[in-house]
């Protein structure tokens, strides 16, 4: 269960639970499972922010013992997620350019501190009580490049059919001689 706060697992009396950072989760996909069957999950927030959750399997491999979110860094806000091949995930959006993401395997260093908004320690401390793992080195660096990006066309709200015949009719505008489109 993915909640604003927090995400829970339950299963058959099970429970694990881990504290997120406050914000709702628009959009996710299922990645391939690790060496070993470790289910993963990408995660897309409001904010641009993708996460990737981890259910770590004990050592039997036959239940859930830990579950573990990573935030890999910012992108476009999401609508869809999709992971592809190599790393690499579409990012499909209403509210901005599309983007095509690259994950890489270590954090590569940030070009502009702008894009550092990962909570520092202390905000973590204060805010959940204690330090979420993997999240501290993340306040320079990030998982993620943009390989391109898909210009949005957006919703065309001004398009308008024109009749191309003399004989069509249309709701708005046309030029119809029928006596009850004209108003007395």
């Amino acid at each position: 269960v993915i909640g604003q706060r927090q995400i829970t697992y339950l299963s058959r009396g099970l429970i694990k639970v881990i504290p997120t950072s406050p914000a709702l989760i628009v959009s996710w996909d299922e990645l391939p499972p690790e060496t070993g069957g470790t289910p993963r999950y990408l995660l897309s927030d409001e904010y641009g922010n993708l996460h990737l959750l981890v259910l770590q399997l004990s050592a039997s491999g036959t239940m859930i013992s830990k579950l573990q979110v990573d935030t890999l860094g910012k992108c476009v806000i999401s609508s869809s997620i999709q992971f592809l091949l190599d790393g690499l995930v579409f990012v499909g959006s209403q509210f901005g350019d599309s983007q095509l993401i690259q994950i890489h395997e270590e954090p590569i260093p940030l070009d502009n501190e702008e894009d550092a908004d990962v909570m520092s320690d202390e905000q973590q401390q204060q805010q959940y009580g204690h330090h979420q793992e993997h999240q501290h080195h993340m306040a320079n660096t990030t998982y993620l490049t943009v390989v391109e990006e898909y210009t949005q066309l957006g919703p065309i709200v001004d398009f308008d059919l024109v009749p191309t015949h003399a004989s069509s009719t249309t709701g708005n505008g046309g030029n119809n001689n029928n006596d009850s489109n004209n108003a007395s």
